[in-house]
């Protein structure tokens, strides 16, 4: 997440939804200017410029004021009032039914280990994956409380991953940022499946699953299920 007293601007970091790519795109008007140094995992960083919040695998115990894919509300309620307020909010979406395919090659079977198996073998592991205790406990993959509050889409603007150089650059013409393309990274890319298109992975079955695990996202975004 973020917040640029520079260009009076907050993000809210989704989950598998090219939100890093974004985070890391925006993350230099949060510093002083000159700087800015990358890193990939980052602690947090607060200064009268900005905050960067952690970036990496966070633990409860961790302690961390500002962190990976932190609730819209904790963002508002550690904020001045007006700060929240007055400042322009963003956050990125994803068709929560590709975002399931891309959470799955990261948290169960990694692109690389799908080199080797046919298609149909990697299509009905994803299938079980979303019939499972796992998936129904996988509490951090449902991030509507990043963009919302009381159950209200709490942001100004939404980056659709579909269009991601389009939302950036329409982000900064908000904010009189100078776009780049070529700073547009894709983060984390290799979790990216190129196996198949992710409508090949779901039956009736799973895609309803998925259909009312998200409903409250497809429903404010305008997705529909694959099948």
């Amino acid at each position: 997440m973020l917040v640029s007293h520079r260009k009076r601007f907050i993000y809210t970091k989704t989950v598998k939804t090219g939100s890093t790519t974004v985070e890391v795109y925006f993350e230099p008007w949060c510093f002083p200017e000159g700087k800015y140094e990358f890193s990939g995992p980052r602690e947090p960083y607060v200064s009268d410029t900005g905050i960067v919040g952690f970036r990496g695998v966070k633990r409860d115990d961790d302690g961390y004021v500002w962190y990976n894919h932190m609730p819209a509300s904790e963002i508002r309620d550690r904020l001045p009032a007006p700060t929240w307020s007055e400042y322009f909010k963003f956050c990125c979406v994803r068709d929560p039914f590709e975002r399931m395919v891309s959470a799955f090659h990261h948290l169960v079977q990694p692109k690389e280990a799908c080199a080797t198996l046919p298609f149909p073998v990697i299509r009905e592991q994803f299938q079980d994956w979303l019939q499972s205790r796992r998936f129904q406990t996988e509490h951090r993959l449902d991030d509507w409380a990043i963009c919302s509050i009381d159950d209200r889409l709490c942001v100004d603007y939404v980056i659709r991953h579909e269009e991601l150089p389009k939302g950036i650059a329409a982000v900064c013409a908000r904010l009189d940022i100078p776009f780049e393309p070529e700073r547009i990274q894709r983060m984390q890319g290799h979790y990216n499946p190129r196996i198949a298109p992710f409508s090949h992975y779901y039956d009736p079955a799973t895609a309803a699953i998925v259909g009312t695990a998200f409903a409250r996202q497809i429903r404010e975004f305008g997705y529909h299920a694959p099948c």
